[in-house]
């Protein structure tokens, strides 16, 4: 078993590389224009991505962004195996607030699924393609009064959103689940667990964990995040 350090990492394992990448996104718009490039550019810039063909020009505004895009992609999916986690910044669309507090009270959380802005993205947007994640079995993880199980009881009155998500994405899989595991030449990753973790009351979010198991050739390894 290895660990990866928060701020992410890479290593290899055999021929095969793996990227562990943690991310915050603080600019995120869900729209073809808004999207895709800035949380791309996050990505890149918080794990210092081996550059593909043009990457010195990456964030130049004064690129046209579909090539700005096509850069950005080439980088990331350079690696064998990607895990992107952290403070994404993902949430509800379209629900009210009450409605998506009652839906977690009563344990309803996949009347929420289709509303969550990630899950929307990964059908349209380009950049995600490929990436997959576990279940969203456990209560969204934002936002909570500080030192309490109690979400936003502020004036702004937040609604509850998943902001705190682990994604991973294997290069050119042969076959994949849509929320355990994945398999490529040589290599293959799967998620034993994926939640969030109610006991701690430090922050306004809640963090969230997951741990795989990546096999590349004979060598089995263990993978833990934490966010």
């Amino acid at each position: 078993m290895f660990y990866f350090p928060t701020g992410g990492g890479t290593s290899q394992i055999n021929d095969l590389t793996v990227c562990i990448a943690l991310c915050q996104i603080t600019d995120l718009t869900c729209s073809a224009a808004g999207f895709t490039v800035p949380a791309l550019s996050r990505l890149c810039e918080a794990t210092s991505l081996p550059a593909g063909p043009g990457s010195a020009a990456i964030l130049d505004p004064g690129l046209e962004q579909a090539g700005r895009e096509a850069q950005l992609i080439s980088s990331v999916y350079h690696f064998s195996l990607v895990f992107w986690f952290g403070d994404l910044n993902f949430r509800i669309d379209d629900l009210d607030l009450y409605f998506v507090k009652s839906a977690v009270q009563g344990n309803k959380l996949s009347l929420l699924w289709e509303k969550d802005q990630l899950n929307m993205a990964k059908c349209c947007e380009h950049v995600l393609s490929g990436f997959m994640e576990g279940p969203l079995t456990f209560p969204p993880t934002y936002k909570y009064d500080v030192g309490t199980n109690i979400y936003d009881t502020s004036s702004k009155k937040r609604k509850p959103a998943w902001t705190d998500r682990i994604l991973w994405k294997m290069k050119n899989p042969i076959s994949q689940s849509d929320t355990s595991s994945s398999v490529s030449a040589g290599l293959s990753a799967t998620l034993l667990s994926y939640g969030s973790h109610m006991q701690y009351t430090e922050s306004d979010h809640k963090p969230v964990s997951a741990i795989f198991t990546v096999k590349g050739g004979t060598s089995h390894y263990g993978v833990r995040s934490l966010i």
